[in-house]
Parts: structure tokens; sequence; C-alpha cells
């Protein structure tokens, strides 16, 4: 949609925005259980009938809601959709909790939150600020799995390996996968969904894995989105025979840089990526480098791509 939006005309630019705007207050209103003004309504009506409404037919026309699980959703993407019709669901749950244990539900609720916990499901904060559970609807253990029975169970909670928070009204906030936490050389802790979280919001940028562990600064392997770049480069006539050949071409190589200096603007200097490369193919299930819930598998990507990823530490160095 952005893509499309950076390539239309100013007024329908202009028109875009102010239809986004109206159903930002629209929807604000109506999560808060406030009815909208008059006149509120009627610019809503009409935005609806010149924007949302195709927006969601680029979804099918019918799309009411989408539920959203396996990864946090970023606030700003639930609103534009709840701005346009289309109310977000996230969830979160694990194979071990027999699927959901939180989720949004109505109206109110907090978008930095994965929600309130379902009925009879108990939640809370465990050491580390892990997220602790226990229910019914929990697993007993692991079948001949004794010894990961008794390290992901304290007292009759299952540990999720997430940390989080809960916030005063009950909803539960993700922040972290423990697991998943970086230190580097210099004894700072990354926390890298936040980190890939962020440049993933650039529409050139299709997958992207960071790395940092005991190294002094954050990197990045970056797969860009192909369609978007080609037709970027379309666009400026920038002659190229491979995708490999556009990628190493230097002003797509500036442009990233650039790309990641804008979108790492509220990262901590120690969060931020210093170095990355552009691949020309995709993380793949087939290589065993995303799972079928299309999560990162770090170290099979590490070490896939160790050479591209020793390089940039070992260029930093001459």
């Amino acid at each position: 949609i952005h893509s499309r939006l950076e390539s239309a005309s100013a007024v329908k630019r202009a028109l875009f925005g102010w239809a986004i705007k109206v159903g930002l207050a629209h929807f604000k209103l109506v999560h808060r259980n406030q009815q909208p003004s008059f006149w509120l309504a009627s610019q809503h009506k009409l935005a609806d009938r010149l924007i949302f409404s195709k927006l969601r037919g680029i979804l099918g026309g019918n799309t009411r809601f989408l539920p959203c699980g396996g990864a946090k959703v970023d606030p700003n993407i639930n609103q534009f959709f709840q701005s346009i019709g289309i109310q977000i669901q996230a969830g979160y749950g694990m194979t071990e909790t027999t699927a959901t244990v939180c989720c949004h539900r109505g109206t109110g609720y907090d978008f930095s939150s994965i929600g309130l916990p379902l009925p009879d499901m108990e939640v809370k904060i465990g050491d580390d600020n892990e997220i602790l559970i226990r229910s019914d609807t929990v697993m007993k253990g692991y079948y001949n799995m004794p010894e990961e029975t008794e390290k992901n169970f304290i007292d009759g909670w299952l540990k999720t390996g997430d940390a989080g928070k809960i916030l005063a009204n009950g909803e539960v906030v993700m922040t972290e996968r423990i697991k998943e936490l970086m230190k580097t050389s210099n004894g700072k802790y990354i926390a890298p969904q936040l980190v890939e979280g962020t440049l993933n919001k650039d529409h050139f940028i299709d997958q992207v894995a960071i790395f940092a562990d005991s190294r002094h600064f954050v990197s990045a392997l970056i797969v860009p989105s192909f369609d978007a770049l080609e037709e970027y480069a379309n666009s400026i006539n920038l002659q190229f025979s491979s995708k490999a050949e556009l990628l190493r071409h230097s002003h797509i190589v500036t442009m990233f840089e650039k790309r990641l200096q804008d979108l790492q603007s509220e990262l901590a200097n120690f969060e931020k990526v210093k170095k990355f490369k552009l691949l020309n193919r995709e993380f793949c299930m087939k290589k065993g480098e995303i799972t079928p819930t299309l999560k990162l598998r770090r170290k099979v990507i590490e070490s896939e791509y160790k050479k591209d990823i020793d390089e940039m530490y070992n260029s930093d160095k001459k």
C-alpha cells in the first residue's frame, strides 16, 4: 500500500492522508466506547466510500478481522488496519498450553499488550520477568523427556521463555524472548525482535536477521523485497542483469544505508545495525532457516552465512 502511495500523485497522497487521519480519529473514539461527533462520522463515511472500501477490496472485500499470532504485531500496523475497518485480534499461546493463553477481545485493550488471559488461565511474572502459566489446559510434560519437563516447570507453573509484564488492567505485555537475548562483547543486551521488527517496517525489506552475541556491534543479513526494489531501480533507469548485480550497485547500498539510519533513529546506539549484507535469496524452510510459522532459526542462518557475517566484523578491524 505504502509503496503504491509513494508513486501516486500529490492529490491522491493528500486524500489518502486525510482518510487515514479521519479513520484513526474515528477508531480511537470507538475503541474507547465513545460516540464520534456527527461531523467526524460523516467524514468517516465519505473516507470509507472513497478509500477504505478499496483497501479492504485488496483483501477480498469481505475481511472483517485478522487473527495475529506467532510474533508481536507493531501497534502502528495494528492501528492502520483498525482505521480502515479491519480488526486485528492479537493473541498469544503455545503448543504446550493447547494454543491460546491471552488475546484481544472487544474494545478498550492496550495496543502494546497481547490481551487478557482466557478464563481459568492463570498468568504471573517470575524471575527474569518470565511469563509463567498455570491451567488445566497446560500439558503435564514432554513425552519420555523428564529432564526437559523439569527444566520447563517451576512449582506447577509452565515457563514460557518469554519476558513480559502485567498491566494494571490485567492485560499481559510480552517484551522479548529470554533465550534469544544477545549480549555484546561490551556487556549490552540486545532484543533481536525489537531491532528486526524496526527494520521490517520498511517496504524495501522482506526479511532480516541480526547478530550481536559476543560481538562489539550489531550486524544484519537483509533480504530485500525484490518486487519493490526492482520497481524502484527501473524508475531511476538503473541497469542490472541479475539480483546479485542489483544488490552490489553503490546506489542501492547507499539507499539502504540511509533507510536504516532513518529507521533506527529511536533505537539506542548499541542496538543499531552498524553493518549489513544484502542477500539475493530469501530465508526458507527447505534449508531449515525458518520454521513453519516463519520464525528465524538463527543458528542455522548464522552457520549458512558464516563467511558473510565474519566479513562484516573483519572489515571493521581494517
